[in-house]
């Protein structure tokens, strides 16, 4: 269900914010949240959004290395 609000903000109403929470929600849920981060800094690259792009893809390394990351320097 927060993918599909994930990609719900993604496509339709972008809120950085919200995005940022829909995340913190996959972290406390123990999923490979990196995944989903890695995904949406492809579609941030593809829009020419690079600078959100790189913002989710340090997320995404930063939970890839220490899977248990919740708040703190998260995007």
């Amino acid at each position: 269900m927060t993918r599909l609000k994930i990609l719900h903000i993604l496509h339709h109403e972008f809120s950085e914010i919200a995005l940022d929470k829909e995340l913190d929600k996959l972290l406390q849920l123990n999923c490979s949240v990196y995944l989903v981060a890695e995904e949406i800094s492809h579609i941030f690259e593809n829009r020419g959004e690079l600078k959100l792009a790189l913002k989710y893809m340090e997320f995404a390394y930063k939970t890839r290395l220490q899977p248990n990351i919740i708040g703190g320097e998260q995007p």
